[in-house]
């Protein structure tokens, strides 16, 4: 059998974010006009979730074997079918913020009461390609055709927002469905106690304080 050498896998992008700014002016872009209202249900559920934009597309308002689903009463998303077997991209459940809770209920109301079982969808069809021309067009729309982004980006500013509020490592890795290892690495910067211990190291020897507690 020939041998044959993979490409070393491409690096995260670190900083690759958007703030919380430029997520809500995008999610005032694409509610203006019907073709784009799905976005807008992407931007809220990526940001909030940090769940990966095929796992949201496949996400529907009640249990099935060909994506994940909301469980409002619970008030969990389930991102994976029931009987899925477990993959190298992680997919635990996780507890739903309150504000994306009101509105994945008023979401699902709508929809419901319409026959429409997919939570991101496109007048009513579920969404079976990437979101590329939608997106972009959303993001001209809102004034931001200077960044050069996919709707994966929602995923890293999520993983960015937890860490710049604090949240530990450990906690926001399982929330993710990230390995911690990866979390630190890309993201850890912006965590509040990034590198601490060595930024009290630099305090003057005067200023010290001895085992004693007196300087």
């Amino acid at each position: 059998m020939p041998v044959v050498e993979m490409p070393p896998k491409a690096e995260q992008r670190e900083d690759y974010f958007l703030t919380r700014q430029q997520i809500a002016e995008r999610v005032r872009a694409a509610r203006r006009k019907p073709e784009t209202r799905h976005v807008a249900r992407m931007l809220l559920i990526g940001f909030y979730t940090g769940s990966r934009p095929g796992t949201i597309l496949k996400l529907g308002w009640l249990p099935s074997t060909t994506g994940g689903w909301f469980d409002l009463d619970a008030r969990i998303l389930y991102r994976k079918p029931g009987r899925a077997t477990d993959t190298k991209k992680r997919q635990p459940k996780a507890i739903l913020h309150p504000k994306l809770l009101l509105l994945a209920r008023y979401w699902k109301r709508r929809d419901l009461a319409r026959g429409i079982v997919t939570v991101v969808h496109y007048q009513g069809k579920p969404i079976k390609t990437k979101l590329r021309r939608s997106w972009d067009s959303v993001r001209r729309a809102a004034g931001q055709d200077y960044l050069k982004d996919g709707a994966h980006v929602l995923r890293h500013s999520c993983a960015t927002f937890l860490m710049q509020a604090g949240v530990t490592p450990f906690v926001a890795a399982g929330y993710l469905g990230m390995s911690e290892e990866t979390l630190r690495k890309v993201y850890g910067h912006h965590h509040p106690d990034f590198q601490s211990e060595i930024a009290h190291a630099h305090v003057s020897p005067k200023k010290r304080v001895n085992r004693t507690g007196t300087q």
